[in-house]
């Protein structure tokens, strides 16, 4: 009914305003306020999610240190020149020995050694210690030459050796009244003279060779010595008589009779040297005479 009234007012409202110019005017109906637009309700905003707690990061593994490089191996020392004992290896006799050593920084392998010649001999031909064995085996003056190597490519060391010739048998009797003087007298005649049957009549022989340390050897007596003449090697020097001087051997025997010799006795020597070249040395022979009773005489 309310809304038929509203309607109404504004038809006539409406009409008096467009009829002619009236003494009244017919008051205006004020407008009913438009109602105040009914607000929609803000939506509640959404809560906001609560921001998950960011993670903490993961340490991160400390680097591990780069490895110290291994340092390059040092290279190997060079070995140095090989060194010896002596320059010239020189012989004081055939048969006498001499030692040779070697030795070489920054090498710890074995040495070897040879000899250019056959006058004189090295022993071992290779040796871990360094240390070789010379022999002069017979004369040399000259062209004989050591070598030691060492080290591959490091040069040889040499040595030059020498070696004297030796003096051949020497032989020399005493009677037996001399053996015991202050200075025995040798007696260099041959031949041996053996005055009386028995011991005390013996005579010494010395048989001797300078630059020699080899062997001499007693060859067997001719026939005539047979059961009258006996040579017997001795180990010592008889009575006052002299030992061997520095690179010489001696050797005495001790001459008996038993018998007046019927035919020619001989004793015969010899060394067992062998010369590299040349014809080896003959034997050194010496006669014995023998008389009986005490009419003889020393020749």
């Amino acid at each position: 009914m309310k809304k038929v009234w509203y309607v109404g007012a504004v038809i006539a409202a409406l009409a008096g305003c467009s009829g002619g110019g009236g003494s009244h005017s017919t008051p205006q109906a004020n407008p009913s306020p438009s109602p105040s637009p009914i607000a929609s309700p803000s939506p509640s905003p959404s809560p906001s999610p609560s921001p998950s707690p960011s993670p903490s990061p993961s340490p991160s593994p400390s680097p591990s240190p780069s490895p110290s490089p291994s340092p390059s191996p040092s290279p190997s020392p060079t070995p140095g020149p090989v060194q010896i004992s002596t320059n010239a290896a020189t012989f004081s006799a055939v048969d006498q020995t001499l030692t040779l050593t070697a030795t070489e920084t920054y090498f710890t392998g074995s040495f070897a050694a040879s000899s250019s010649c056959p006058s004189v001999t090295v022993s071992p031909a290779t040796s871990a210690t360094g240390t070789f064995t010379l022999t002069g085996v017979s004369a040399a003056s000259s062209g004989c030459t050591i070598s030691v190597t060492g080290a591959t490519g490091v040069a040889a060391a040499t040595a030059s050796a020498t070696v004297p010739t030796p003096g051949g048998v020497q032989l020399r009797w005493y009677a037996p009244q001399n053996i015991n003087s202050s200075n025995p007298i040798p007696i260099a005649s041959n031949p041996i003279n053996i005055i009386g049957i028995g011991s005390t009549y013996d005579a010494y022989l010395a048989v001797s060779e300078t630059n020699f340390l080899g062997t001499i050897t007693a060859l067997a007596p001719t026939a005539g010595c047979t059961g009258a003449v006996t040579a017997t090697p001795l180990t010592s020097p008889p009575g006052n008589l002299p030992t061997a001087a520095p690179y010489t051997v001696l050797t005495y025997y001790d001459i008996d009779a038993t018998a007046v010799v019927a035919s020619g006795c001989t004793l015969s020597f010899q060394d067992n040297y062998v010369p590299s070249s040349g014809p080896t040395p003959a034997p050194v022979t010496i006669n014995v005479i023998v008389t009986s009773g005490s009419n003889g005489s020393f020749q």
